[in-house]
């Protein structure tokens, strides 16, 4: 099990959830039980599981901290891999790769989940 947001719900303390999954799977099955469970906020705004990008990070949801701050006010801006250390989990690697098996939930979110830019005119 791993705490995700989805990057844009504000408040992210509010707005994250959880998913379970099995350590030995990849990353495009993980990214699919996030989008089907999910499928309403999705499909709401046109967005193909495909067009979702999963990054790995470690941030704290017990407490105020920077990183919580700067995904509830400027997530517009945000640059995932920069400002939130964040590694790119691509669909074909192991989750087992990103994510470690936890003897019990942490108050960490684990994956930040990147929809695609809405379209500019």
């Amino acid at each position: 099990m791993a705490y995700y947001l989805i990057l844009g719900e504000v408040p992210a303390k509010r707005k994250l959830d959880f998913v379970k999954f099995d350590f030995s799977e990849r990353v495009v099955i993980l990214r699919n039980a996030i989008y089907d469970k999910k499928k309403n906020t999705f499909t709401n705004k046109n967005i193909d599981e495909n067009d979702l990008i999963l990054w790995k990070v470690d941030i704290p949801f017990d407490g105020e901290n920077d990183k919580l701050t700067m995904l509830d006010e400027k997530f517009d801006t945000i640059n995932i891999e920069q400002d939130l250390e964040g590694k790119e989990m691509l669909p074909g690697d192991e989750i087992s790769k990103h994510l470690k098996n936890f003897d019990k939930p942490t108050s960490l979110i684990h994956i930040i989940v990147q929809p695609p830019q809405p379209a500019t005119t």
